[in-house]
């Protein structure tokens, strides 16, 4: 399948896997008395209708889905955060298309991209996963 731009560059921006590990649990997904347990996944196996199973079984399904254990520094986070980074660098080449950056706020705003300076937001950014909106 030939892309509609093949001439376009792409942006990969790039976040540490354990800090995006720590976001999945701190906003997705967070512990219950019992560390090893899920909750409130019901919101995303609404879709797949499986919303009235055990939660011992959404959790598990969870868990496959997302592919992030419940078990902080597991080798499941790497492999999850990682899955994302290689199909994009399969579909786009690493040639000069293909643009990686981190998403850390002070190492991507160092390195140029287009060549032009940056426009200055005048206003923050809403932070929606805020734990109070939760």
């Amino acid at each position: 399948m030939e892309p509609l731009l093949p001439h376009a560059k792409v942006l990969l921006t790039m976040r540490d896997e354990y800090s995006w590990a720590a976001s999945i649990r701190a906003t997705i997904m967070y512990s219950t008395s019992e560390p090893s347990k899920l909750c409130n996944t019901t919101f995303l196996l609404r879709p797949l209708n499986m919303e009235k199973r055990r939660p011992a079984d959404a959790d598990q399904l969870f868990e496959l889905g997302m592919g992030v254990s419940p078990e902080p520094a597991s080798t499941t986070d790497q492999e999850a955060w990682q899955t994302p980074c290689l199909s994009f660098r399969e579909r786009v080449p690493p040639t000069d298309r293909l643009l990686e950056l981190p998403s850390e706020p002070r190492l991507a705003a160092a390195l140029p991209v287009s060549g032009r300076p940056r426009p200055q937001p005048s206003e923050e950014f809403p932070r929606l996963k805020r734990h109070e909106v939760l």
